[in-house]
């Protein structure tokens, strides 16, 4: 039998549902927008672009000379309080890593001492800068984390402490370059999450959720000083 019925036209969209998904979509490009703002200027040219990146790049690399001695000393420290809770040879290998890492930042910045226009650069540096940010996070944190599982809990405590300083100060002393200061607070971050997160000490485990919390805060934080760096 054939439907001799006529078919019905699909309602039009209510005009508050147009209404809502146009607010939706201006929310999303102003977020986006504020978001890109804090790393770039949108409306730079390329060359523009990369002489700012070369800013950013000189002054990270400036703030960085002084740095690393600190972490050498900290590594040394937390070394010498832990001697006897892994092989020597282990503190040994990680205080060289540490200490190879931060001489090699510490040429970088020493370098460009007497730069008086940083030149431009591309956003390849910036990335690589970013990954080697990010192995000297992961090579400083790496034997803390191994520490926590073999210490009591003045130890575990200590640790956390040197672990949440240190996510700190390096997120706020690379704030000019957001891209490195991220890498290093997502490293440091996400490891001492886990950490704390499988401790048997519920203590730890409820400092893991701090922990994260302030892995938001210093990332926002470094999008904020980038933004004002940027203006």
């Amino acid at each position: 039998m054939i439907d001799t019925q006529p078919a019905v036209a699909d309602a039009p969209p209510r005009a508050g549902t147009v209404f809502e998904l146009d607010a939706l979509r201006k929310i999303k490009r102003d977020l986006v927008l504020e978001l890109v703002s804090c790393w770039r200027d949108p409306s730079a040219t390329p060359a523009q672009a990369a002489a700012f990146r070369g800013r950013q790049y000189h002054a990270a690399l400036m703030a960085m000379v002084n740095s690393g001695l600190g972490n050498v000393f900290t590594v040394l420290a937390l070394s010498a309080l832990f001697w006897n809770k892994a092989p020597h040879s282990v503190f040994v290998v990680w205080v060289l890593a540490v200490s190879l890492l931060a001489a090699l930042n510490a040429w970088l910045g020493w370098s460009r001492r007497h730069v008086k226009v940083p030149p431009a650069v591309p956003r390849s540096t910036i990335i690589v800068f970013s990954l080697e940010i990010a192995l000297a996070a992961f090579a400083f944190s790496i034997m803390p984390w191994y520490l926590f599982g073999v210490s009591d809990a003045d130890g575990r405590t200590l640790l956390t402490a040197v672990l949440v300083a240190f996510l700190l100060i390096g997120s706020w002393m690379l704030a000019y370059l957001p891209l490195a200061a991220t890498a290093w607070a997502v490293t440091v971050c996400v490891g001492t999450v886990i950490t704390l997160a499988l401790d048997d000490i519920a203590f730890f485990n409820y400092t893991a959720l701090l922990m994260g919390f302030l892995g938001i805060v210093s990332v926002a934080t470094v999008l904020t000083t980038s933004r004002i760096f940027l203006n």
